[in-house]
């Protein structure tokens, strides 16, 4: 609440803050909200009679940019995820198969085959323990919902096929069991009457193709009936009537072929019920009855286009009542209905329907509809106009905004809104734009696998900034490599054969005027087949290096060549890993034209995609025969190597094991004082003429994603810096920086703001954590709500989870990471402790003062302080920090 509240704060006049701070040094972009569309939901569970939505699945990091907190997540109906609630941090949401929310609240979770049950505790936080069903190995599936609260799913495995029944509490219900047929029948879907009689579908897996039909049992399980059905059944409800509707794909009963059918009470085919005709070859998927309305969901097919859709039936006549389109990215893994018709369905995207009571025909509008994400892939990073350009596979909201794939960073590292292309990519889970450009003229040239309005693959932005309409090279294939060499030319490398309406395998060139050459390297003589290029290196003087690949997995090779600016290539014979091993092949140096070149020196009988296999050799070559220069001594490193950049004086080596290091290029010796962890550096492009950089990197704890960060060469390691407290006389607004530049500034300023004496000890946030005692540290962003944007002036201070919300709101300035330090060691900031390497608790306070528009946070470190605050109106919320070391301000007043 406390968040929304500084989000929507109004005007109050303040300057002389801004003024301060005004010549602060660049503050660190924080862009560890991105997200890539990766992730999926496998399970929903939709709890209406309180508002949550849950949502368990793979990848599942982010819903619409805000990070979620922990295995599942459940969110309210306007979409927030709430993060005070988490399952156990060792519950891995790709495994659950389903979920189902309880009368009582309770959330029932398949994990594997196993059932859970997460119970509410006093601080929020869930615990899972396991249901205590007979046989508890076995799996537990097809939950539905029975009359009176009552659960029932099906159970089973070998010759011991059961229905069960869990209690409105979810609690195993043992005075209830109905045994089954043992396999190899077994039910795939169940749906239980008012009178206690099951209804489900049965397999038959002992032949190929599986036979299914339909059974129905008496509440003590005695057979009443059993209906042969072909095609593929897939679930089964029931009406108050003793109808049984089967939804599924070419489901044929007495020679009647339909995608929905409805069975009489006694088993028989109603021939008098028909679904609407253009529901047939839809593949529909758990219907359900709500308020005389069969609700089903799945799959229309119009033209050459699958809709994903909730259709509402009437359950007299099978005649379609209404359609509500679903988003095109919701591949409808699930769904669950809510006791008010409300439908939650998972996929690539979480969507929820609500019926419309008031006119009693139709779904009304998502209310909510939510991009789930994984981990980003960040390709590459480059200077551009005044700012940065960041290009890969990823969604990222700033100040309400949202940016797909590719974005502009201005000189203050903060996202560009004016400039937002719509860049889509060709194929889901892989990443649009690969690599990034900048010629001569000032021209940003992207590459990869995307679709920009008419362009594919290959586009070209002027200096203003508009897509240059008149370029359209449109390659058939996507591209992995551009070069802008210094003399004009543009090379191209990828998985092509066409380009420029030419054909061309896998490498083309542009002149000085941008017009395609195809007289250069017309053939590549050495190699035949499927080619792919991954690697393009400008040498200047000796022609082009290129690494290539024949593109066919079950017969890969790859090999060097170089060719000449006439085009004539020559073959070579670095021992290399393939290019999925070990990053680029070569790097050039600009300011020495010095090449850079990675050899694979692992044992050739060990499959490279060992990492500990995987070993590299650092060679530097002369620029004229690309021979090994005698003069520098090879370096090998382990793991998966890169060249990540240069500077004036070092070469960088990233490799997963050791993290980035710098190698003096003119004497080949590693600088033993420097090594950054992770997250590793991709590649880096300078901030101005300061010793900061803007580096793309990647780490194992985000899921192997990747985003932009800075960091300062100067010291790569995590510094220790000390908090200070500030009082603002001019608007009685407390503010803390952990900043030296900063804490300077204000320091000259002592009739405007003074220090209060609190102080506490924390750590340099912009870099990895480097030891032991650091690992469990946690960057905390700044935020501030500037008057200019309706905001009260004040800075608001906030973990990961904080971070994140608010950068996906408006009216606020990010201002970067300002420092690290841990966090408490339970979710709430009223009952948390903190660890011990960390113990000194920094208290949270609040002013209350939103209606005023005076909005302000303090941070103190003492109960007496807390006393004070209280005592003049402010609110306490709880431990919001941990430190090393804590200096206790004087008393109100008395600074």
């Amino acid at each position: 609440r406390h968040l929304l509240k500084l989000a929507c704060a109004t005007l109050v006049t303040f300057v002389p803050l801004q003024q301060a701070l005004a010549q602060s040094v660049l503050s660190e972009p924080d862009l560890s909200g991105m997200y890539s569309t990766n992730g999926y939901a496998r399970a929903v569970a939709r709890d209406s009679e309180r508002g949550w939505t849950y949502i368990a699945g793979a990848y599942l990091t982010h819903l619409n940019g805000v990070q979620t907190n922990g295995a599942i997540s459940r969110v309210n109906d306007a979409g927030f995820v709430d993060q005070d609630w988490r399952t156990n941090a060792d519950f891995r949401s790709d495994s659950v198969g389903q979920m189902m929310v309880a009368s009582s609240g309770v959330l029932l979770v398949q994990k594997a085959a196993i059932w859970m049950r997460a119970l509410p505790v006093d601080d929020g936080t869930f615990a899972l323990r396991s249901l205590n069903l007979p046989g508890a190995s076995f799996g537990f599936y097809g939950l539905t919902r029975g009359a009176e609260g009552y659960i029932y799913g099906i159970q089973g495995s070998g010759n011991d096929n059961w229905v069960r029944r869990l209690l409105p509490s979810g609690e195993y219900d043992s005075g209830w069991n109905m045994r089954l047929d043992p396999f190899p029948l077994r039910a795939v879907s169940i749906a239980v009457s008012g009178d206690g009689s099951v209804t489900y579908i049965e397999a038959r897996y002992a032949q190929s193709p599986v036979t299914y039909s339909v059974v129905k049992r008496s509440s003590s399980g005695g057979l009443l009936w059993r209906q042969p059905v072909s095609g593929e059944p897939r679930t089964i409800t029931l009406d108050e009537f003793g109808h049984s509707y089967i939804a599924g794909t070419g489901l044929t009963i007495d020679g009647r072929s339909v995608d929905l059918l409805r069975l009489r009470p006694t088993g028989e085919i109603d021939s008098q019920w028909a679904a609407s005709p253009n529901l047939r070859n839809a593949s529909l998927i758990a219907p359900r009855l709500f308020d005389g309305r069969l609700l089903v969901f799945g799959w229309r097919q119009q033209v050459s286009e699958s809709i994903p859709e909730i259709v509402s039936l009437s359950a007299a006549d099978g005649t379609v009542i209404a359609r509500d389109r679903l988003p095109d990215n919701a591949s409808l893994e699930q769904l669950d209905i809510g006791a008010d018709g409300s439908a939650a369905t998972s996929g690539r995207a979480v969507s929820l329907h609500k019926f419309a009571p008031s006119t009693g025909t139709t779904y009304r509008s998502s209310t909510l509809s939510s991009d789930i994400g994984g981990a980003a892939r960040v390709s590459q990073i480059t200077r551009w106009r005044d700012g940065y350009v960041v290009a890969g596979d990823f969604r990222y909201w700033y100040d309400g905004v949202r940016y797909d794939n590719l974005m502009r960073l201005d000189a203050t590292l903060k996202p560009d809104a004016g400039w937002r292309p719509v860049v889509g990519g060709a194929s889901l889970g892989v990443s649009p734009i690969n690599v990034l450009a900048t010629n001569s003229r000032g021209h940003l040239l992207i590459g990869g696998g995307f679709t920009l309005g008419t362009k594919r693959n290959l586009a070209r932005f002027v200096t203003d900034g508009t897509l240059d309409e008149s370029w359209s090279p449109n390659p058939n294939g996507t591209i992995q490599q551009l070069v802008s060499a210094a003399d004009g030319l543009l090379f191209v490398g990828g998985n092509f054969s066409e380009i420029g309406g030419v054909q061309r395998r896998a490498l083309a060139r542009y002149d000085q005027t941008d017009r395609l050459d195809s007289a250069w390297a017309a053939s590549l003589p050495w190699v035949g087949g499927s080619l792919g290029i991954t690697d393009v290196v400008d040498t200047v003087d000796s022609g082009v290096l290129i690494r290539w690949y024949l593109s066919n997995f079950e017969n890969s090779t790859s090999g060097t060549a170089r060719l000449d600016r006439a085009g004539s290539g020559t073959e070579l014979s670095y021992p290399l890993a393939p290019p999925y091993c070990c990053g680029r092949l070569a790097e050039r140096d600009g300011a020495t034209g010095r090449i850079f070149v990675l050899e694979f020196v692992g044992d050739p009988a060990i499959p490279v995609s060992t990492p500990a296999a995987a070993r590299v050799r650092l060679t530097r070559r002369l620029p004229q025969t690309l021979a090994v220069d005698p003069s520098w001594p090879p370096l090998v490193f382990s793991g998966y190597a890169r060249v990540s950049g240069f500077d004036a004086n070092f070469v960088y080596v990233t490799d997963t094991t050791t993290g980035t290091v710098r190698v003096n290029k003119l004497t080949g010796l590693v600088d033993g004082s420097w090594t950054l962890p992770q997250p590793s550096i991709q590649s880096f492009v300078p901030v101005g003429a300061s010793s900061k950089w803007l580096a793309v990197g990647y780490a194992q704890s985000s899921g192997y994603g990747s985003r932009p960060y800075a960091i300062d060469t100067a010291s790569s390691t995590n510094e220790q810096r000390e908090v200070v407290e500030y009082f603002a006389r001019a608007n009685g607004h407390f503010f803390m920086t952990a900043r030296p530049a900063e804490q300077a500034q204000l320091d000259d300023l002592p009739v405007a703001f003074v220090r209060t004496g609190m102080h506490f000890s924390v750590i340099d946030g912009r870099t990895a954590p480097t030891s032991q005692s650091q690992l469990r540290s946690s960057p905390v962003c700044r935020f501030f709500a500037p008057t200019e944007r309706g905001g009260s002036s004040t800075h608001f201070y906030g973990r990961q989870a904080d971070c994140q919300l608010l950068n996906t709101l408006g009216g606020l300035n990010n201002e970067g990471y300002d420092f690290a330090t841990p966090s408490p060691a339970t979710p709430s900031p009223q009952t948390g402790t903190c660890p011990s390497n960390a113990q000194a608790m920094v208290y949270r306070m609040f002013n209350n003062q939103s209606a005023n528009n005076n909005s302000n946070h303090r941070y103190v470190v003492s109960q007496t302080r807390i006393a004070e605050m209280k005592s003049r109106g402010w609110v306490d919320e709880g431990i919001a920090f941990c430190a090393t070391f804590a200096t206790d301000s004087r008393g109100f007043g008395q600074w």
